[in-house]
């Protein structure tokens, strides 16, 4: 695998318009561009949890990817850091350096001090804000101190990481962006030095999740405009004067480009105008001057595929979070350029502007229409439902042309919630809620549960009594007072007793409990004492089933589809009647002899 990555480097960067020794313009750096430091785990456990030198593979592709003009350094650490290449702007001499330290990455040292890492990479003098990316297995494993527990003395640094070094470096400008290997890392560790620095976080277990994990950074750090690939199709205009695209598949499989007039080309007949490198998990094409026209990719490609362009007009957009909060909604604004000047409102207007929130796979989370508000566009794009890897597709088009910029996300629970055996406990992770903004409602089996609140920022849920023998899920919502508007969110549930060999479904509760007061909830506690047991609850349940069922008559009996179903239910039991009458009589008939 390293060999198959490293081989051709010089290739990819000239396939990606990248390399030093061709011509190229200056990368965009967009106000507030940054240097980046990478820094790469050596440490005894790597050698566990890295069996394939993905990381190695990970500096391969750096020194390939990295824009020429951008800063950019590298870090070795252990148990102890150290700057394997100074902060410099890239340039063939860079590329050469980073590709000499390969060997290295295979000395391992005893243990992993991450602290000492981040603090001795973000602490470097710099030109301006920093961008860290940490490539690690994420577990904080230090030497046995001389006195006390080596247990605790991890525990305090990774302690001491969230708690006081995230902090401080995300004050002082410093972005984190994390990348674990391996199923066994601290991936909590990792999510959370991501969000307080407000960089991205992703799991990686094979080349594909690490080419795509680190393309999604880059393209945060230097952005660039895409054209839309879907479905294998792309649509070249008259604007595109390049196109730089990087086809992800499956070792084996053979791709082939056909262009508008209907020529094909392959990694063996590339074709005038083109350059192609193909790998085991990819293809690298680079088209000049493209014909203006559909052209259509053949054979099966990964999602996270992408074209990159170099065209005129180009889409921009106001700075998006790194990290987004299910149910949430998100302010986006973007605009055009064309020849270096923003698009007048007249000209903006023929424009139509979307916004989309997709998983890795493709499946659609979220989209929105972003309206003309004089030479920009402007739109709220909904809260995700669920939480995950994202990315945030924002297009433009008019006539035939488009354009895209795509920003990888990271989507969080607004509130998470453990099960701590007597009690629940809840702690919101959206910066912005707390006691006083936030109202929580849990409830067991169709029951209120109280919500106490704790520390700035988290909540109590005592549990009552439950079977060990049955799992039952804690359903939970939350009411937020947030910029003028009240959101009004579904907590993940939150399954109790996981182990147990019984699952109970969770009873959603009632519209009359739902509209007690807690008045009411004290006065009919005392007049009936609630159940305490998970059998005495359902006992308790089907004990109200009766008026359960009178509650619904009267709120559904003038909805139509109550009738529908009913009439569907009515003509599948006279089916079900008729054919057992059949059988009973088809049992009855009398046997008759046979003739000789």
């Amino acid at each position: 695998m390293r060999g198959i990555w490293v081989v051709g480097v010089a290739a990819l960067c000239w396939s990606l318009g990248l390399a030093a020794q061709a011509p190229e313009p200056v990368p965009e750096r967009e106000p507030g561009a940054a240097d980046v430091r990478v820094l790469f785990d050596v440490s005894g456990s790597m050698r566990h949890n890295d069996p394939e030198r993905l990381s190695a593979s990970a500096l391969a592709l750096l020194a390939a990817l990295m824009p020429r003009g951008a800063r950019a350094g590298l870090w070795l650490f252990g148990e102890q850091a150290s700057e394997a290449l100074p902060v410099a702007e890239v340039d063939a001499d860079w590329r050469d350096q980073a590709l000499a330290l390969r060997p290295r990455l295979g000395e391992y040292q005893q243990y992993t001090d991450i602290e000492a890492a981040i603090r001795d990479a973000a602490e470097a003098s710099a030109n301006g804000p920093r961008q860290l990316v940490l490539f690690t297995d994420g577990m904080v494993d230090l030497p046995a101190p001389a006195v006390g527990s080596k247990a605790r003395r991890d525990a305090v640094s990774r302690q001491r990481l969230l708690d006081e070094l995230a902090p401080a470096l995300a004050d002082a400008g410093v972005t984190l962006h994390t990348i674990a290997f391996s199923a066994e890392a601290d991936l909590a560790l990792a999510e959370r030095l991501a969000q307080v620095g407000g960089g991205l976080v992703a799991q990686v277990e094979s080349a594909d999740g690490l080419l795509q994990a680190f393309l999604d950074i880059l393209e945060r750090l230097f952005p660039v405009d895409q054209l839309p690939l879907e479905e294998g199709r792309f649509l070249v205009d008259e604007g595109v004067e390049g196109i730089s695209a990087l086809l992800l598949r499956d070792p084996g499989e053979v791709l082939v480009i056909v262009d508008p007039e209907g020529g094909r080309h392959d990694a063996e007949a590339a074709g005038e105008g083109l350059e192609w490198l193909a790998e085991s998990h990819f293809d690298l094409v680079r088209i000049q001057d493209p014909l203006p026209g559909e052209w259509r990719i053949e054979g099966e490609l990964e999602a996270a595929s992408r074209l990159h362009l170099d065209a005129d007009p180009v889409l921009r957009h106001a700075p998006l979070p790194a990290t987004l909060y299910t149910g949430f909604p998100q302010p986006l604004e973007a605009w055009l350029v064309h020849q270096g000047q923003r698009l007048s409102a007249e000209e903006a207007a023929t424009w139509r502007l979307r916004a989309r929130l997709q998983g890795l796979g493709g499946e659609a989370l979220a989209a929105t229409e972003l309206h003309p508000e004089g030479a920009a566009f402007v739109g709220r794009l909904p809260g995700a439902e669920l939480a995950g890897n994202a990315r945030l597709v924002l297009e433009a088009s008019r006539d035939g042309v488009r354009r895209q910029r795509v920003q990888a996300v990271n989507v969080l629970p607004a509130i998470e919630a453990q099960d701590r055996g007597d009690r629940a406990e809840l702690v919101a992770r959206h910066p912005d809620l707390d006691h006083a903004n936030t109202r929580i409602e849990a409830f067991l089996l169709g029951e209120a549960l109280a919500v106490e609140p704790g520390e700035p920022g988290q909540w109590r849920i005592p549990l009552p009594p439950l079977d060990s023998e049955a799992s039952v899920p804690l359903l939970m919502r939350a009411e937020v007072d947030w910029q003028g508007e009240t959101l009004r969110l579904d907590l993940p549930r939150l399954l109790l007793n996981p182990e147990a060999r019984l699952a109970l479904e969770a009873l959603e509760p009632s519209e009359a409990l739902a509209g007690e007061s807690l008045e009411e909830d004290e006065g009919a506690a005392e007049a009936s004492p609630a159940p305490r047991t998970t059998a005495e609850r359902l006992e308790a349940r089907l004990r109200d089933l009766p008026q359960a069922v009178e509650q619904g008559w009267r709120r559904y009996h003038d909805d139509p589809r109550l009738w529908g179903a009913l009439v569907a239910l009515l003509f599948l039991l006279v089916i079900v009647v008729a054919a057992s009458g059949a059988r009973r009589r088809a049992r009855r008939r009398p046997r008759e002899e046979p003739h000789v």
